[in-house]
């Protein structure tokens, strides 16, 4: 430890009083180093001591080229049998707002996309990829694929409704279950990473999941990629 704990104390308790009362919001950037420095007028070594002090708290985190970042509290994402991204942010106590990026026809999905929704490599597949903001932070990109055959207007009907749930109760299929979740952990592609906000070296999780109707006909398949960050995964 330091023979003088006030010259780093100072920025510490400074940082984790503006964390605390949300001047640093949960996925905000902490200014430099040298701005710290500047701030406090103490030396940069002051102020690697204090963000070490609040890394180990787990109230600051960092990226590679990016500088600290705050972490905010971490985040439980539900995975069994009623998976729903949305309701696990929403019992968190965080707020969730839903935008749709895009939605189209693909012809020729992957191998392994086609197989879990029960159609050809040759047939075609809706898709409509989302962004999940969590109390105002991006956290998860959501790409779902369904079979046009059973739902031909579902395009149509999920930029009305915003989310899966909402848009099968308009089709009339009012519940449905997760049968399957794969987890991968990876690192973002570069649009993943600009759209999440991350640093191109930040690991996410990828959950391949597979929907089905009590029947146990598929209905839908999920690609999440999920900010490893800030969510904490419940099997």
């Amino acid at each position: 430890m330091s023979r003088n704990p006030s010259i780093w104390d100072r920025v510490y308790a400074g940082l984790r009083k503006s964390i605390e009362n949300g001047s640093l919001a949960p996925g905000s950037r902490i200014p430099s180093q040298d701005e710290l420095s500047r701030e406090y007028d103490v030396p940069r070594h002051a102020v690697r001591r204090a963000l070490e002090l609040l890394k180990r708290e787990r109230l600051v985190g960092s990226w590679q080229g990016r500088g600290a970042y705050v972490l905010g509290r971490p985040l439980v994402y539900k995975i069994n049998n009623q998976t729903r991204f949305a309701t696990s942010m929403r019992e968190n106590g965080s707020e969730v707002r839903i935008v749709i990026l895009s939605s189209k026809s693909r012809g020729h999905p992957s191998a392994e996309i086609a197989s879990l929704l029960g159609i050809s490599q040759r047939e075609t597949a809706f898709v409509s990829e989302i962004l999940h903001f969590v109390d105002d932070v991006p956290m998860a990109i959501g790409r779902h694929y369904f079979d046009p055959r059973r739902f031909p207007n579902m395009l149509d009907v999920l930029s009305e409704s915003s989310w899966s749930p909402g848009a099968f109760k308009l089709f009339g299929l009012d519940s449905y279950s997760r049968s399957q979740t794969l987890v991968k952990t990876r690192i973002p592609t570069a649009s993943e990473a600009l759209a999440l906000d991350l640093a191109p070296a930040q690991p996410v999780f990828e959950l391949l999941g597979r929907n089905i109707d009590p029947d146990g006909n598929p209905i839908e398949v999920t690609e999440a990629i999920v900010r490893g960050d800030r969510i904490q995964l419940l099997i």
